[in-house]
């Protein structure tokens, strides 16, 4: 509810934002977007801002690439080997991380009788 109110509460419109970069500033995503979304509203456009532009477009994208082109075939391939019983030599962190895949996605995938007694967890 405080997300509801509190800003209702203050006045906006009165307060005056200031927004420096420093050079931490290329580390923090939330910096990338916020100085997009600051360079869009005032229209101000320096080398700093052009940099963070390009992070906040670009490192999502770039992020994007590498996990589907490199990480997700990996996982895919570490999650199989044991069930295929390929050539890969299966060894016992592998057979655990497995099972442990499995069992969640067991517990996720079965009926009313797993869900159930789980649900109230959530509420607390």
């Amino acid at each position: 509810m405080a997300y509801q109110v509190i800003p209702r509460l203050i006045n906006l419109s009165e307060t005056a934002f200031s927004f420096e970069l420093h050079w931490y500033s290329y580390l923090l995503p939330p910096v990338w977007m916020a100085s997009l979304l600051d360079s869009v509203q005032t229209g101000t456009i320096d080398g700093a801002r052009i940099g963070m532009i390009v992070c906040a477009i670009g490192m999502p994208l770039l992020s994007g690439f590498i996990i589907a082109r490199y990480l997700a075939p990996y996982f895919s391939r570490f999650m199989s080997a044991p069930a295929e019983g390929s050539a890969i030599a299966s060894t016992k962190k592998q057979q655990i991380a497995n099972q442990g895949f499995q069992k969640n996605w067991r517990s996720c995938c079965a009926g009313l009788r797993m869900k159930m007694p789980r649900f109230p967890w959530f509420g607390k």
